[in-house]
């Protein structure tokens, strides 16, 4: 206990948002929404000593924290992201702190700022919001939506998820924003992610890519949406386009854990079940299966990236076509962001509900799942709906709908 004693401490008043306005400047992560023996945790690390570029590096790179007696894994994490053209970026923090309100404890692994509770920006005063404007227009995306229903209609692809994004003037800060962002508490992978050099990603994810927990991995899908004031929720469990939508979604990601399981672990753990979010409602979808004992954690990560929710199916063939058909590169907009930890654990979650903060200019990329059945008008109010709640965390109200 006495080793245990010097390695956490009670929760003190401040909290993660407080501790990451503490630290000195260069990269930095938050990370509220970890999952630490079934309970939600917020990790808090900056000061990089070590960096990878491979996942399997990452994989490696965590195994080389020296933890605390006692402490969660997670405080050994390796931090980071992986954009969208499968390229990982994570780093090695010297410092970090793990808020664990379930155990009421504050674990941290090396030196904390010496001025703690830094002040996070508080509520901003009401000013008129700035415009957020589609990058690419209404007209020219309903094209692309039946250039993608011929492909599908001569069998090239089953499903493709088409994206927008939308940029506004932006002067708050990152921490100002993740604030606004998280004020409802939304489920989910709450996170901040500051690569020091003026550029940010601030999101609310609420869909894993991959979890590994003890060689069990799970994935949990959301395919399917309206706007939770619509009316039209339990329309979601009826209307032909979303269900054809959700299920090969869930026969990809079946697939795709069929490769690195067991097969005869790999189950269907929940189906097409309603799900409520801040703003919207989605069908879900749960899945998991055992990891063979030849299967690596970064090959996992691999056949599950990027997700049939973001992406398509089949996998390559809608890759190929997202590139043919959406005009600006996707760069962060449907990879992934969380940990790696010490032991090969992995905790992933797809870099949608996501702003970019850079140069004063707030990007907020969304998409839409297409199948034959689209309408390729509602695919577009699809996207600028799912688009309205995150940019108002940027004080900017989508236009163009």
């Amino acid at each position: 206990m006495a080793q245990d004693s010097e390695a956490w401490r009670p929760l003190p008043a401040w909290g993660p948002a407080e501790l990451a306005a503490s630290v000195p400047a260069g990269p930095l992560a938050l990370l509220d929404g970890i999952m630490v023996e079934g309970r939600r945790c917020a990790v808090v690390a900056w000061a990089p000593v070590g960096s990878a570029a491979t996942l399997a590096d990452a994989v490696t790179l965590a195994d080389t924290a020296s933890l605390p007696e006692g402490a969660p894994a997670v405080l050994g994490a390796a931090i980071g992201s992986i954009a969208w053209d499968g390229t990982p970026r994570f780093w090695m923090p010297g410092s970090a702190a793990l808020f664990d309100p379930g155990a009421g404890r504050l674990w941290t692994r090396g030196p904390l700022p010496p001025a703690l509770g830094g002040v996070v920006p508080g509520t901003v005063a009401p000013t008129p919001p700035s415009v957020a404007r589609p990058l690419w227009g209404k007209f020219r995306f309903c094209e692309a939506v039946r250039a993608a229903q011929e492909r599908m209609a001569a069998g090239d692809v089953a499903k493709l998820i088409l994206s927008v994004p939308f940029a506004a003037p932006c002067a708050h800060t990152p921490l100002t924003v993740y604030g606004r962002l998280t004020a409802d508490s939304p489920p989910g992978l709450s996170f901040i992610l500051d690569d020091g050099q003026g550029r940010s990603l601030v999101g609310v994810s609420p869909e894993p890519l991959v979890h590994l927990t003890r060689r069990r991995a799970e994935l949990h899908l959301l395919a399917g949406t309206r706007r939770s004031d619509s009316g039209l929720d339990n329309d979601l469990l009826t209307a032909d386009k979303d269900r054809v939508e959700h299920t090969v979604a869930v026969e990809l990601a079946r697939q795709d854990l069929r490769q690195v399981c067991i097969p005869s672990s790999v189950t269907i753990d929940a189906f097409m079940q309603l799900e409520r979010h801040p703003g919207l409602v989605h069908l879900a979808s749960a899945l998991s299966g055992t990891l063979r004992a030849d299967a690596t954690p970064a090959e996992l990560i691999r056949a599950c990236f990027p997700a049939g929710t973001v992406g398509g199916v089949p996998r390559q063939a809608a890759i190929s076509l997202i590139q043919q058909l959406e005009p600006i590169p996707r760069e962060w907009y449907a990879g992934a962001v969380g940990a790696i930890l010490p032991g090969g654990d992995v905790q992933l979650w797809l870099t949608i509900r996501t702003l970019q903060l850079q140069g004063g200019m707030a990007v907020v990329r969304t998409g839409a799942g297409l199948v034959r059945e689209s309408d390729p008008e509602a695919e577009w109010q699809e996207c600028c709906n799912k688009a309205r709640p995150t940019m108002a965390a940027a004080g900017a109200e989508v236009v163009g709908a």
